[in-house]
């Protein structure tokens, strides 16, 4: 989703669905995070905001604070799998 923005004009917009690829194991979990963690966390912090009741995004007036990282993490696409994973705590 990040990165689908970082593509697209300022003011546009992005479905938030999309970031989730249908059919994939965990899908029913990665939405409640992707809902109830982190796009809460990613609003709270400025870098998105939701739009459409919660259906779509756009860049959030601190976006500019990760364009780099985005950028560095597209043009640099090659040398990871792609996924980000977020080690499990003992209490989970």
């Amino acid at each position: 989703m990040l990165v689908e923005l970082l593509g697209r004009e300022p003011d546009a917009t992005v479905p938030i669905g999309s970031t989730l690829a249908a059919g994939e194991p965990n899908t029913e979990r990665a939405r409640l995070l992707l809902y109830h963690t982190h796009l809460p966390l990613l609003a709270q912090m400025g870098v998105v905001v939701s739009v459409d009741a919660d259906e779509h995004v756009r860049r959030g007036p601190s976006f500019g604070d990760i364009q780099p990282l985005l950028e560095l993490l597209v043009a640099n696409r090659d040398l990871w799998d792609g996924t980000f994973t977020v080690p499990r705590s003992a209490s989970d």
